[in-house]
């Protein structure tokens, strides 16, 4: 059985309060799989923030979806739909605890294909004052059948992050 390799591709860490998007441009067609791990607050004025994911500048409702959403271990939502980017990438805001970051993993396969894009995600905050944790986790797919040439996270009630809001790029090779 392959041993997966992981490359870092590329690393974003937001260095102001004016950034919108994280952006990783060029991305490679030398790997297996695409793995994103990020450290994202926002500058909304709630608790929580919700980004997306975007491939290639598509913002038309070519991401059919599910996506499960639990506060402090009840399920509060959940559903089949189709949106504009993948949604469930669950961020703290700034009205949450001081200097408090979310964590979140997306996975995405057959992204080099003319296949369509599948896409998994998974986001993880706390709000310290409530003492709420907040988890969401969902998959899709990007419909559409050109290659990923872009990767975005955008979005966001106010559509900022943070200051040393963090995010990397990892290529696996399943050598």
């Amino acid at each position: 059985m392959p041993s997966p390799t992981f490359d870092n591709i590329g690393s974003v860490t937001v260095s102001n309060s004016t950034t919108a998007a994280i952006e990783f441009n060029s991305v490679t067609s030398a790997y297996d799989t695409l793995m994103i791990i990020a450290s994202l607050r926002s500058l909304g004025s709630g608790t929580t923030d919700e980004y997306q994911l975007r491939f290639n500048n598509d913002a038309a409702s070519n991401y059919p979806q599910n996506l499960s959403y639990f506060s402090s271990g009840t399920r509060v939502n959940t559903g089949l739909f189709t949106s504009d980017g993948l949604l469930g990438i669950q961020t703290t805001a700034t009205g949450n605890t001081t200097d408090a970051f979310s964590n979140t993993s997306i996975l995405i396969t057959n992204y080099k294909t003319s296949n369509k894009t599948a896409m998994q995600v998974e986001s993880s905050t706390f709000n310290q004052t409530a003492a709420t944790l907040y988890h969401k986790f969902g998959n899709g797919y990007w419909n559409n059948t050109a290659v990923v040439t872009k990767i975005a996270i955008t979005g966001g009630s106010n559509n900022y992050f943070a200051p040393n809001s963090t995010a990397t790029l990892y290529g696996i090779k399943n050598t």
